[in-house]
């Protein structure tokens, strides 16, 4: 009721018990914000995401092709200092469709599947100051997703079992990942994955920068890696235009791998620990090597 009646909710310390999507309906009840001081926890005992940011936003990140409707009912929709623990197998965390600089900043999600997912088409996305930690799948999922300019940044994203930072099958252009630890997000009897995995069977992951972070374990865990670009064979174009600098990266099987990737730059790393190789290239044209 809360939501539905638009503006800002704020959440008492406290612990709310859900049993259905809280969705955030932007084109019916303006902009929206849902904000604690870090006391509350909302616990999603169903299946679903916790909470679901739906937009119309179909423009692109240049302001000349935005709705003026969504400056006025859209925009800059936020989440922001509380939990969300989930108490079902398949409980997510949040969810964003169709919205216009979605910000989410000072939250813990743990115990879901996905802490936060990324769908359909969003623009000019922060996450910031978050704790993604213990969750089944992701700590950040993009997939199927058209989308241009997200920072994530200062965030601890670890022991998320299905990847730390993912993309697969999406349209992504400008994805800056900087100063965040990103550990151990590699269940040790799950399918392959990476600290951080960039990989497109379809779509585009172009431009993009990963600095100032940590990324490490688990060097047990089948096909680990801390950085993993994955494009589709004879066609590199399609992921790439990154600086991978200035990260410490240790303890997996594969510290950096390029599969079909183009114009990848590495300087400046500490990188350590790779039980099978520290670099692994393949397939990867104009890649530039400096001290590391």
């Amino acid at each position: 009721k809360a939501v539905d009646a638009g503006g800002g909710v704020w959440l008492p310390a406290g612990n709310y018990r859900i049993t259905r999507t809280i969705v955030v309906d932007l084109t019916a009840h303006g902009p929206t914000s849902i904000s604690g001081d870090g006391t509350a926890t909302l616990t999603m005992a169903a299946a679903g995401p916790a909470i679901a940011l739906r937009g119309s936003h179909s423009g692109t990140h240049d302001p000349a092709t935005v709705n003026p409707r969504v400056w006025t009912h859209e925009r800059t929709p936020m989440l922001d200092g509380f939990e969300i623990v989930g108490a079902h197998p398949e409980a997510d965390g949040v969810l964003a469709e169709g919205t216009m600089q979605a910000i989410f900043s000072r939250l813990l999600i743990r115990l879901t599947r996905h802490a936060i997912h990324l769908t359909g088409r969003n623009r000019n996305v922060v996450i910031s100051e978050c704790h993604l930690y213990d969750n089944r799948g992701a700590g950040v999922l993009m997939e199927e997703l058209n989308l241009h300019q997200v920072n994530i940044t200062n965030s601890h994203i670890s022991f998320n079992g299905g990847g730390g930072i993912v993309v697969r099958a999406s349209e992504v252009r400008n994805l800056q990942i900087g100063t965040c630890d990103i550990e151990a997000n590699m269940a040790a009897d799950g399918p392959s994955t990476a600290n951080v995995l960039l990989a497109v069977r379809r779509g585009r992951i172009l431009e993009g920068a990963i600095v100032g972070c940590t990324l490490q374990h688990t060097h047990s865990a089948k096909g680990s890696a801390n950085i993993r670009l994955v494009g589709r064979a004879g066609a590199p174009t399609k992921v790439g235009y990154f600086a991978i600098s200035d990260n410490a990266l240790s303890d997996v099987a594969v510290n950096i791998h390029l599969k079909n990737a183009r114009g990848v730059t590495i300087p400046g790393n500490v990188v350590w620990k790779g039980f099978e190789h520290d670099l692994l290239v393949e397939g990867s044209p104009t890649l530039v090597l400096r001290p590391n």
